[in-house]
């Protein structure tokens, strides 16, 4: 939401953060006309926008994508400036007008079960930090895990002379009231109604990754986890999360297909899923799992090389490192357009003839208890 009082500024110095959140089940809603809820803006600014891809991105893949509802965004958007200009100073859920959040709901929004979530500080100005914050506390998480909500309605508000500088107001609903903002247009509009149309072009389904190989190095938790997955078709990058307690937490996002990561002492559940690409829907549905696999097929690392007679004729000398998990190694030597293998060793050295044309040499993996075999190859030329 934005403010036609006080400007958003960045904040210098960070504040004390506070947080709170109250899911709410109403009677059913009088008819009466909106009360004291008059906002002067409904518009979604990026920080507001960026929420509400965090916490489609987090919920359960069962759960629907919540979409910012015009009744909900004038809620939050009036609690949000409430809360940083009321002369008191009071973190409430409870309003200046001495309003229950169930009442302000009936008010302001007419939904008739929801939850809210509010949260304060110098240093909640983006996105990230305030959905860091309801992560960490088992009340605001539940309410944005929560897979019977619908819709949600997001603000913001910044005041430079309130105890908490910012101040983030979220409420959530279990039913769909039929309008709609899109972030980014500051143009509230009601759900169209759809219309015959041309068919549009096909799009892939996103599938939930496929787990390849993963290893964690400490089955008791404090090691270091390694796991890759097969492509989804369509993606063009995936996000991967770990369980903290109850909830999850976003540690990375990748356009690769593997990941390694230090695992904490509790040793929990990771998930992968689909963040970004041309499939459909985003984020993906998401596998979870628990690394405990073998370790993964390393590609062999050259410690020494020599070559007799550079320009061929000669004789090549190779050592490599030993890759955790393999049992024999495969030396091969490209000739022409091809690779041809020449021995199958257990060890960590190979001696052999070079032809004339001296081309290059890979050494990779051949077996063992590490995976997926054979292993990825090291190629290079002896000198």
């Amino acid at each position: 939401m934005r403010s036609n009082l006080f400007p958003r500024l960045s904040i210098a110095a960070t504040l004390l953060a506070v947080v709170a959140t109250i899911a709410l089940t109403a009677s059913s809603r009088p008819a009466e006309a909106l009360t004291n809820c008059t906002v002067s803006n409904l518009s979604v600014d990026t920080e507001e926008a960026q929420f509400l891809q965090l916490i489609n991105a987090y919920r359960p893949s069962i759960a629907p994508d919540l979409t910012i509802s015009v009744n909900l965004n004038r809620a939050a958007s009036w609690m949000a400036v409430d809360l940083a200009t009321r002369s008191d100073g009071v973190f409430s859920h409870t309003d200046s007008l001495g309003r229950s959040a169930s009442t302000r709901g009936t008010q302001c929004d007419g939904t008739q079960y929801f939850g809210e979530n509010i949260a304060a500080g110098g240093s909640r100005a983006t996105a990230q930090a305030a959905f860091n914050a309801w992560q960490e506390s088992s009340g605001h998480n539940t309410n944005m895990l929560n897979n019977s909500y619908r819709q949600i309605g997001i603000a913001r508000y910044y005041n430079s002379a309130a105890q908490y500088g910012w101040y983030w107001v979220t409420i959530f609903s279990t039913s769909n009231d039929g309008t709609l903002i899109n972030p980014g247009s500051s143009t509230p509009t009601p759900s169209p109604t759809p219309s015959p149309s041309p068919t549009p072009p096909p799009q892939s389904s996103c599938a939930a990754p496929s787990i390849t190989a993963d290893y964690d190095t400490s089955s008791g938790g404090g090691g270091t986890v390694m796991f890759n997955w097969a492509p989804v078709n369509g993606a063009t990058s995936y996000r991967i999360a770990r369980r903290n307690g109850s909830a999850w937490t976003v540690v990375g996002t990748t356009s690769a297909t593997s990941f390694q990561a230090t695992d904490a002492s509790d040793d929990p559940q990771w998930r992968i899923y689909v963040a970004s690409g041309s499939c459909s829907p985003i984020p993906g549905p998401a596998t979870v799992f628990d690394p405990e696999g073998l370790p993964l097929c390393a590609a062999p690392v050259i410690t020494n090389d020599t070559d007799t007679s550079p320009s061929g004729a000669g004789t090549v000398n190779m050592t490599w490192n030993a890759v955790p998990g393999a049992t024999s190694y495969r030396v091969a030597r490209r000739e022409g357009g091809t690779w041809v293998v020449k021995a199958t060793v257990s060890g960590t050295t190979y001696s052999g003839a070079d032809a004339a044309d001296d081309p290059q040499w890979r050494i990779y993996v051949a077996a063992g208890s590490c995976t997926g075999l054979p292993g990825p190859a090291t190629a290079f030329d002896p000198s």
